[in-house]
């Protein structure tokens, strides 16, 4: 861990002393934004700061394999898009990347090649478009969300091939081989019922859906996601 006297700037200045080629301090503290906070010792950080002095700490030594554990953990949402672009930086320079994590936004949008491993053995892997298009969850599974009063009647949206669920109160979940019919169906459901509903979402499977898929073919024990 860091240690918890230490105030950041001063800590990454001596992590650089240890290298024969260091990065830029400076460059790393103005792109992880480290300025903000640096008169606070570490102790006194949020989580979300420790991460990125942690980050900083660990690209001083140039390395050209880097092993990241989390990195968007405890992160807001403005410093996790910071860490995003400096990772695809590090990527598109040629810096090998393995990166664990249990957020599968996060793999899906980084990685070039997934692992999805359980009880220490890979169970699954592939880059993000072929574990799509060969999990059970395929291509053409579609999910659409949306928003609106709780507890409606959405019988008249269900038929072979498409379900429909409330997830949590005024969250609704309509997933499975959707097709522009469905929509139509979807618009009709909705003038009938008098519902304009506060948000809309379609898309394709994610990685979180292909995840699930294998969660619920094995064992019920969590599941751990590596990328690189």
């Amino acid at each position: 861990g860091l240690p918890p006297a230490a105030r950041p700037v001063t800590l990454l200045r001596h992590v650089a002393s240890l290298y024969s080629n260091p990065l830029s301090v400076d460059a790393l503290v103005d792109r992880l934004g480290i300025g903000e906070f640096s008169g606070t010792t570490i102790r006194r950080l949020s989580g979300g700061q420790k991460q990125r002095v942690a980050l900083a700490a660990s690209l001083l030594g140039n390395p050209e394999i880097l092993f990241l554990d989390e990195p968007s953990a405890g992160l807001d949402p403005q410093s996790r898009l910071m860490v995003f672009e400096l990772i695809r930086e590090l990527r598109d320079a040629g810096k090998a990347i393995v990166l664990t994590t249990h957020l599968l936004d996060d793999a899906q949008r980084l990685a070039d090649y997934v692992y999805i491993v359980n009880h220490g053995e890979s169970v699954t892997e592939g880059t993000v478009p072929d574990l799509l298009s060969q999990s059970t969850a395929s291509q053409s599974q579609r999910v659409m969300t949306f928003e609106a009063a709780p507890g409606l009647d959405t019988a008249a949206l269900v038929h072979d091939g498409v379900r429909c669920e409330e997830t949590r109160p005024g969250s609704y979940r309509l997933g499975g081989a959707l097709e522009p019919a469905d929509l139509g169906r979807f618009g009709r459901w909705c003038a009938g019922q008098g519902v304009m509903p506060t948000s809309v979402h379609l898309a394709s499977q994610s990685l979180e859906d292909v995840f699930l898929a294998i969660a619920a073919s094995e064992e019920p024990q969590a599941l751990k996601t590596e990328t690189r």
